[in-house]
């Protein structure tokens, strides 16, 4: 029976988003927070997978459309 590996890339960081996102940590913290933008709680720390991320940015093309609905 073959096994078969799922790669997973791992979690981001509020600053790494923040750089993808042109964004400051906390504007994405209050996203995150917000339910705006998907992420899970790892600790006390907001962390977020890099899929969500991008698929995010994709629909919206850059991040200020999606600050303009945070609004």
């Amino acid at each position: 029976m073959a096994r078969t590996r799922q790669f997973t890339d791992p979690p981001l960081s509020s600053r790494e988003v923040a750089v993808l996102l042109d964004l400051g940590p906390d504007e994405v913290n209050e996203l995150a927070r917000r339910g705006e933008l998907p992420a899970f709680k790892q600790g006390r720390f907001w962390r977020f997978r890099r899929a969500d991320v991008l698929r995010l940015k994709d629909a919206f093309g850059l991040a200020t459309p999606l600050l303009a609905l945070s609004a």
